[in-house]
């Protein structure tokens, strides 16, 4: 309760210094008392009164609920809007609506709430959040938020549509987001082809799939910056499949129709930017970029050849995909992958006397599975960054050649070529270093040199970071700790301490520097005192361990039933809890099972 009045009166100064921004001398404080989507009291109706500086606060828990009869709310003055929360408080779409809509020209603040639940809707992109103003987000939640899903056409043969982009946010304004969290949001998948028309002439090929949403999470055309948050478990949008081929008929004879081409994957697993972005202590973990959409099948031939097979489409790439300018510093990279390409699809069977359709191409793969950076106008710096345990995506495989019909000479026609393997398992594409990165395999970027600015890059053999799991470690967002061991200790940029970045802190808020030198990458390790006193007790059949010590450190615990075997034979338990700051404690349920079992506490 301690730790959530803190945030709060954060969110009031952050108000009070918009307030004063606007030049707004009385405003007024509107309360939501109602967690309904329409009527007195309500958020909807709060929103409808409020004039510009007003600021909005909340007397309620809970979820408001957008309903389907009415449209996501919309925001059209400037106003502050300060929730209680983002774990007591969440605004939910009701995977029908979109959450929130923000004018062009107007500059709201949102902060202690959960966007959950969000979909693009008729507008298609923006799950959560559409962005045209000036928006600034702290301490705020989105889940499950999607763009809307690519439609499929109502013609024959009739090509997919695409899908939107940004599963949580659409920004084409400026956006400032701060401590913030993105979990599980997603692009969504293009619209599949439709199936050629085949039951009279002339008989059509098969349409197209529609190309997947770009950013799982955020898609931004304007100018973005993101300051310690994390981004996990997101998804671009999967490539629509093409349309089957007609087949050709003794009522429509000719040649079979060919299939249609997949759609591609969407890149971005958790943001495309196309503007100008800025990311500090950020974790991106987990996010995936989409696999390209199979190949349509070729039709069979009646009299003649038979149609070929549709290419796949091809994978998207990066969790981060930058098409413009981008600063990116401490920041951590892990654990994401692109898409794979889509598979080519088999030739139609030739009619009498002819041969079968050709096989449809595999895809490419996507590549650079944490940044991809795209061409000429991408211009991406470096620095203090982490990227390692990537990876790039398999390619498409090609569809098989349609079967030649009797009377035809020859064998059956020829399958397609499969696609090409995704590169750059961490990177892709053309950087530029500030130093103190750690890259874990340098295929398929430039910009990096080991030992050079102090950056750490895997060349023939991949480094290993040594990272946790993405998890709580303390703090609003999710990181990876660094493990014992992790070459990403004490190896960073000492200067981020210092103007103009003056990075005091970590993605967590614990000191920035806490042991030689500053850790490269979102997370701070942070060594414990030089003495700690571990106190034990045992009671019922539970054995606890508790230790005081400084906050946000990792004690591991190890246990042997031999105190006099090496360390390295100890069998690590996992770590304590800290269960207040700088409070530490470990239980073993299991001591009655055991003649007897030694502990040891290590930091890290």
């Amino acid at each position: 309760m301690k730790q959530r009045y803190l945030m709060t009166r954060s969110f009031v100064s952050a108000a009070l210094v918009l307030a004063f921004q606007l030049g707004i001398v009385k405003a007024a404080t509107l309360v939501v008392t109602n967690l309904a989507d329409n009527g007195p009291g309500t958020l909807r109706s709060v929103l409808t009164n409020a004039h510009n500086g007003d600021v909005i606060t909340f007397a309620v828990t809970g979820t408001i609920t957008n309903t389907a009869t009415y449209a996501g709310f919309t925001i059209t003055n400037s106003v502050a809007i300060l929730g209680p929360g983002a774990e007591v408080l969440a605004v939910s779409g009701n995977k029908v609506n979109r959450v929130l809509n923000i004018s062009s020209g107007v500059v709201v603040s949102l902060s202690g709430l959960t966007i959950f639940n969000g979909y693009g809707g008729p507008s298609m992109d923006g799950g959560g959040i559409y962005n045209a103003g000036n928006l600034a987000l702290t301490n705020c939640a989105f889940t499950a938020c999607r763009s809307t899903l690519g439609g499929v056409s109502l013609n024959n043969g009739g090509p997919g549509f695409a899908a939107g982009n940004g599963g949580a946010i659409f920004n084409s304004g400026t956006l400032v987001a701060v401590n913030c969290l993105f979990l599980t949001n997603a692009a969504n998948a293009g619209g599949a082809g439709s199936a050629g028309y085949g039951l009279g002439l002339p008989i059509t090929p098969g349409g197209d799939g529609g190309n997947g949403g770009h950013g799982g999470a955020v898609y931004n055309s304007g100018t973005a910056s993101f300051i310690t948050c994390a981004f996990g478990w997101n998804t671009a949008g999967t490539g629509g499949s093409g349309g089957n081929g007609a087949n050709a008929s003794s009522s429509s004879p000719g040649a079979g129709r060919y299939g249609g081409n997949g759609g591609s994957g969407g890149h971005g697993g958790a943001v495309f930017s196309l503007g100008g972005a800025t990311f500090k202590s950020c974790t991106f973990a987990n996010n995936s970029a989409a696999a390209g959409g199979s190949g349509g099948s070729g039709g069979t031939g009646y009299y003649y050849f038979g149609g070929f097979g549709g290419s796949g489409g091809s994978g998207g790439s990066g969790a981060l995909y930058c098409a413009g300018t981008g600063q990116i510093v401490a920041c951590t990279f892990t654990a994401n992958a692109p898409g794979r390409g889509g598979n080519g699809a088999a030739g139609g069977t030739g009619g009498t006397g002819y041969q079968g359709g050709y096989g449809g191409n595999g895809a490419a793969g996507g590549s650079g599975g944490a940044l991809y950076s795209n061409g000429t106008n991408a211009l991406l710096t470096l620095r203090n960054v982490l990227a390692a345990q990537n990876t790039a995506a398999s390619a498409g495989s090609a569809g098989g050649g349609g079967a030649s019909a009797s009377g035809w000479p020859g064998p059956a026609a020829p399958s397609g070529t499969n696609g090409v393997a995704g590169s750059g398992p961490d990177l892709l594409g053309a950087f530029t270093s500030l130093g103190h990165n750690l890259i874990g395999l340098r295929t398929g970027n430039t910009g990096f040199t080991n030992n050079v600015l102090g950056d750490l890059v895997g060349t023939n053999t991949t480094i290993n970071a040594k990272l946790g799991a993405f998890t709580n470690n303390g703090g609003f967002t999710r990181t990876c700790a660094l493990l014992a061991g992790s070459p990403a200790l004490d190896t960073g940029d000492d200067a981020l301490t210092n103007a103009p970045l003056t990075l005091t802190s970590d993605e967590r808020g614990y000191p920035r520097r806490s042991g030689a030198h500053v850790d490269i990458g979102a997370y701070e390790l942070q060594w414990a005192t030089t003495l700690f006193l571990v106190n034990s007790a045992a009671s019922n059949g539970v054995f606890l361990l508790t230790l005081t010590n400084v906050p946000g450190a990792p004690f591991a615990v190890l246990a042997n039933t031999d105190a006099s075997k090496p360390v390295a034979t100890w069998t690590s338990l996992g770590f304590m809890s800290e269960v207040a700051p700088g409070q530490y404690q470990w239980t073993d349920t299991t001591m009655t099972n055991r003649g007897q079992r030694f502990f040891r506490v290590r930091n890290p």
